[in-house]
């Protein structure tokens, strides 16, 4: 792809990669989750109404998504509403289910095809 081994983030053996990722992490991510930069709030924002484009609820929200990194990446989570909390709950089961049930994988997979499909649609209808 372009990318000189040297530089490939996935070069080495499963420690080396899992290392290098944790330190990206502690140096990189966490600091910018911790103060995040000037466009942070508008982007989030975005992205939240973006997951919610097809639905008639908001699944997501930007205090949901963030929570639910937080819990990931074993930080302090921060204080939710308590439909956010149900958000970041379900959130966690979405993922515990693609990750232990094959089947639930390909159906999410199938769903998020769809919804690609009908987004590309839905633009290319808008400008034409």
């Amino acid at each position: 792809m372009g990318v000189s081994d040297e530089y490939n983030l996935c070069n080495g053996t499963l420690d080396e990669v899992y290392s290098v990722c944790k330190e990206i992490e502690r140096i990189v991510l966490i600091p910018s989750l911790m103060e995040p930069p000037a466009d942070f709030e508008m982007m989030a924002d975005a992205y939240g109404q973006g997951t919610n484009f097809f639905v008639r609820w908001n699944i997501t929200t930007k205090e949901a998504l963030v929570a639910f990194v937080f819990n990931c990446m074993g930080l302090v989570v921060p204080r939710l509403s308590v439909c956010d909390y149900v958000r970041c709950y379900f959130l966690k089961c979405i993922f515990f289910l693609i990750y232990w049930c094959p089947y639930f994988e390909k159906m999410s997979n199938y769903f998020i095809r769809k919804l690609y499909h009908a987004t590309i649609h839905l633009v290319c209808k808008e400008n034409p």
